[in-house]
This record gives C-alpha cells, sequence and structure tokens, in this order.
C-alpha cells in the first residue's frame, strides 16, 4: 500500500464529500490539498468534508496541512469538515487541537446537517 489518494468525490446539496484512502502522510498530503483545493472551487460548494474512514494512517504532517489550507485560504475556501476518524486518529486530533480549526463530525449525516442548517432554515432548496 502506499500514500494516500482521492478515493471518490459526491456533491451533496452545496456541500462536496470526498473519502481519502490509504495512508494520509508527508508523501500524499501537497497532492490531496492541491485536489481540495480544485474541488473548492466548484460553483456554490459551501464545505468540503473530508472522509477519512479508509486511512490506515495518517500524520501531523497531514494535519498541519490541512489547518494551513483553512488559514491560508480562510476567505477563498468553504468550510471544512472530517468524518469518520478512528480511534488512533482522533486521538491524534485530540492532541493536535484540530477541532478548533477544522470540525470533527461522526458521520456523513451529521456534517451534511450541520453545513446545509441555513438552508433548511431559509427554505433554500
Amino acid at each position: 500500500m502506499g500514500t494516500a489518494y482521492i478515493g471518490g468525490v459526491k456533491y451533496k446539496d452545496r456541500v462536496c464529500v470526498v473519502k481519502i484512502k490509504n495512508k494520509f502522510i508527508a508523501d500524499s498530503t501537497p497532492e490531496i490539498c492541491i485536489a481540495l483545493r480544485e474541488y473548492s472551487k466548484k460553483k456554490g460548494i459551501k464545505a468540503i468534508v473530508l472522509d477519512l474512514n479508509e486511512i490506515e494512517n495518517i500524520d501531523t504532517t497531514a494535519f498541519a496541512c490541512l489547518i494551513s489550507m483553512v488559514k491560508n485560504y480562510l476567505n477563498n475556501l468553504p468550510n471544512i469538515g472530517i468524518i469518520s476518524l478512528k480511534s488512533k486518529t482522533k486521538g491524534l486530533a485530540e492532541i493536535l487541537k484540530i477541532s478548533n480549526v477544522i470540525k470533527i463530525f461522526n458521520n456523513e449525516k451529521e456534517a451534511l446537517d450541520f453545513f446545509n442548517k441555513d438552508r433548511k432554515n431559509k427554505g433554500i432548496k
């Protein structure tokens, strides 16, 4: 098994859900972040949700890249959320206080409900 790759992308309402597979580590981090920036440019995208269910390993470099992306492109990128963190990865995320910058959800439905709540409250379809 090699480094991380995008295992699928789907759009639900104004949220782009990106499944990342394999090992999300230093070697693959730049390519993943470039891809995420490209997905964020699609008109009307309000949030990107990273599905990490099939990640075997994630290191601090990957989290640092995501945080840097959020901070450097804050005005040009939609919100970013993470779903399906495994216990080992969740522990690292807690130590690094990732949730101060990136919203962490238990599952896709929870993330979609959160990012689409403004539309539902305003009656937007």
